[in-house]
């Protein structure tokens, strides 16, 4: 099933007009609208409530989307599962921005996605809060009222901890490498990264043309340039050292 949804990814498109992309320079860094929303079991709490010291993903879908809700909830499930740090490195919240999906609803959609209502879960809120949040992240969307159904981009987003705005990832299944990288980006708000993870992150650059990572050349060409004038300098050291030994070996003997 999740296969046949993937090679369906390349034949989705948003139908009606455009969107405008999020404006990075601006929302980065924003902390998102903590507001009410509602879980599969029934309860209004805060959205912050649900965050668990990790970097967060929001994924904005709907209950009822056709096709492109599922395609992008099966492309990050892969991602996810890929990575297999879910509930490690970071959490998800898929956020649905139909103010008509009901409790129920969401119970439906989380065990047909076999959400563990844990480190993935599926919430909602009504029609002030939607808007309130989805603005809070520049999100945009429009109701088409002759399908009945919502137009709208593929895009997840990486928050800190604190609920700031880290990364948008785009497309219908972000690369499991920029969710890690993303991923580390935002754990440093609240944690000190290890030698090996700040290593990683600083070995990639991110891209905002592209909204992914790249391999940063000129972090291995400085390392490299490091490494060498280190050992230069080490050879050079050494070669003084043996050089003042030797000559005050020549003279003791004289």
């Amino acid at each position: 099933m999740r296969s046949i949804l993937l090679c369906l990814a390349m034949l989705v498109t948003v139908n009606g007009m455009p969107f405008d992309m999020p404006d990075e320079k601006t929302f980065l860094n924003r902390e998102v609208a903590n507001i009410d929303v509602l879980t599969t079991e029934g309860k209004w709490v805060k959205l912050f409530d649900l965050f668990k010291d990790k970097p967060i993903i929001i994924s904005p879908i709907y209950t009822r989307c056709p096709k492109a809700c599922s395609v992008i909830t099966a492309g990050l499930q892969s991602s996810v599962e890929e990575l297999g740090t879910l509930g490690k490195d970071f959490t998800i919240i898929s956020f649905s921005f139909d103010k008509n999906d009901t409790a129920e609803d969401l119970q439906a959609f989380s065990k047909r996605w076999e959400f563990d209502n844990d480190n993935w879960r599926i919430v909602t809120s009504d029609s002030a809060g939607i808007q309130t949040l989805l603005q809070s992240m520049d999100y945009q969307y429009d109701y088409d009222p002759v399908t009945t159904q919502y137009d709208h981009p593929n895009i997840v987003v990486m928050l800190s901890a604190k609920g700031r705005i880290m990364q948008y990832l785009y497309g219908m299944r972000p690369k499991a490498r920029d969710i890690k990288l993303s991923a580390l980006n935002a754990k440093q708000e609240v944690a000190s990264l290890g030698i090996i993870e700040g290593f990683y992150l600083k070995c990639f650059q991110y891209d905002p043309a592209t909204g992914t990572y790249k391999f940063d050349w000129s972090f291995l060409i400085e390392v490299v340039a490091g490494l060498l004038i280190t050992g230069i300098c080490s050879v050079l050291v050494y070669r003084a050292f043996l050089a003042t030994s030797t000559h005050r070996q020549a003279s003791q003997l004289t």
